[in-house]
């Protein structure tokens, strides 16, 4: 997903339509769809995110300033299809079936086809991505609460932006923001808070069922994103 899109799609929205997009993303799914979650964040840390280098001066567009010689290798890399011939190499290479599957997986993945969850045998993915699903140690009430948070997001964050340009009369500002459509529960969560994930927090908190309390929520929100910073930045090395 393209995530500036994405944001500009959001600041489009009123209020009343962002509350409904955020209520419809953070919508409780059952143990099966976290548990799909988990598995398909091990992918992600299991497979890296490029599998061949795109060469940044064949893959631009001929120039005027190009030399002759370039221009020619620019045409060539074009129509005969470097990456496609790499990829020819690569599985020539490989030994053995599941060399193989695990190459056109992240190849597929490379090339914006599939996941490679959609494309390995379902035990093999499985297998491939245990090492990483252990590591996690993501609890599912945790993942619940950080979909919860980061669904809410969007609209607090909206909330907070529209605070900051009224006047800073505690009043007022309430009044204004739910005049323009702000849920008055919301504008309360939010009504001290900086940022948006307390905000968010101190709103699920008072809106849940099960006597949970803001910290509580944070806290499990932290927990999770620390694991996947901390897993992406060690992919990344």
């Amino acid at each position: 997903m393209d995530l500036q899109s994405d944001r500009d799609d959001t600041a489009r929205l009123t209020p009343q339509q962002l509350f409904a997009k955020c209520e419809e993303n953070a919508r409780v799914a059952d143990r099966k769809v976290y548990e799909r979650m988990l598995s398909l964040l091990a992918g992600e840390l299991t497979f890296p995110p490029r599998l061949l280098e795109a060469d940044p001066l064949l893959d631009t567009a001929p120039s005027p300033d190009d030399s002759e010689d370039l221009k020619i290798q620019k045409i060539i890399h074009e129509h005969e299809s470097a990456r496609y011939r790499k990829i020819l190499e690569l599985l020539k290479e490989c030994q053995g079936c599941e060399a193989r599957w695990i190459l056109l997986a992240l190849w597929l993945k490379d090339e914006g086809i599939c996941q490679p969850f959609e494309f390995l045998p379902e035990e093999l993915y499985g297998r491939l991505t245990r090492e990483k699903r252990k590591g996690l140690r993501i609890s599912i009430a945790d993942l619940q609460h950080y979909h919860s948070v980061e669904a809410w997001k969007p609209y607090f964050e909206s909330l907070l932006a529209d605070r900051r340009r009224h006047p800073k009369a505690t009043g007022s500002a309430k009044a204004e923001l739910i005049e323009a459509g702000y849920c008055e529960q919301a504008v309360q969560a939010a009504h001290d808070k900086r940022a948006a994930i307390p905000a968010v927090c101190e709103w699920l908190a008072s809106r849940s069922d099960d006597e949970l309390d803001a910290p509580t929520i944070r806290n499990a929100h932290s927990r999770v994103s620390l694991k996947l910073h901390h897993k992406t930045a060690d992919r990344s090395l």
